[in-house]
């Protein structure tokens, strides 16, 4: 039969064990390569990158518009 103590020590050990664990994985955290290399941006850009990029578009042509009417 098992013990009030054992089951602590385990308990202690086992939580030992994954803090290790992760002290050990996060030092790879480094070595790691996205899915997809060379996609820039947020997560919002990555959902939705036509309407981003529609929207910046827009943007652009409206300054280069107002640079062209300051122009004249």
């Amino acid at each position: 039969m098992t013990t009030l103590t054992t089951i602590i020590i385990a308990n202690v050990a086992l939580d030992v064990a994954l803090l290790g664990l992760l002290a050990f994985v996060m030092t790879r955290a480094g070595k790691l390569e996205p899915h997809r290399p060379g996609v820039t941006g947020n997560a919002w850009q990555l959902r939705r990158p036509l309407r981003h990029h529609a929207r910046e578009r827009a943007r652009q042509e409206r300054t280069a518009r107002r640079i062209a009417t300051a122009l004249d």
